[in-house]
């Protein structure tokens, strides 16, 4: 699975939590660090996507057009190194027991444009949790190009394989959800 580049989404606005998610920290690791760790020996790098001094020493990808949310994120980075495919997490999502990405690799579908999770208690795929195929591209910058910016509607309306899983992460959005994962520290 090295021909992945890892690209963990930070920034946001972050208005629930009411400071940047990035920098938050679960024991001694912020969660940029907590993500990085999850997916750095299943590809062949890790990459930033946000504000160069939240990355936690992430190599950082600057969004190349501001302000247009993950799918810029993933936009900047996929442009910047033409040819890749990325496995893309959300800086804000603790995953209980981190090999439930496993099951995304095994489950991959290079002929799609992508393989995310679906999530079967929402019963929605979860567009930022997931394997963005380089044959994706044009379709990304497509939409950036008229500013289709939804990272859901990208994934219902392109050709990305769903793999179903019941949920074993929590997204951590307000001081309420961080200390929910008080109990599942390792």
């Amino acid at each position: 699975m090295k021909d992945l580049i890892g690209l963990v989404l930070g920034g946001g606005k972050s208005l629930r939590m009411k400071r940047d998610k990035s920098v938050l920290r679960i024991g001694e690791r912020s969660l940029a660090e907590i993500q990085k760790g999850n997916i750095e020996n299943f590809v062949e790098k890790v990459l930033f996507s946000g504000p160069d001094h939240l990355s936690s020493g992430i190599e950082t990808i600057p969004d190349l057009v501001p302000d247009l949310g993950p799918l810029g994120g993933i936009y900047s980075s996929m442009k910047r190194h033409t040819g890749h495919s990325f496995l893309v997490l959300p800086v804000d999502v603790y995953f209980k027991d981190p090999e439930i990405i496993s099951k995304l690799l095994f489950n991959r579908d290079p002929e799609c444009s992508g393989t995310v999770f679906y999530n079967l208690d929402r019963k929605k795929p979860e567009p930022l949790m997931g394997i963005y195929e380089h044959t994706c591209f044009e379709a990304l910058q497509r939409c950036i190009e008229i500013e289709e910016l939804s990272a859901m509607t990208f994934v219902e309306e392109q050709r990305f394989h769903w793999v179903k899983v019941e949920p074993d992460w929590i997204n951590i959005n307000t001081p309420e959800d961080l200390e929910s994962i008080h109990p599942h520290r390792p």
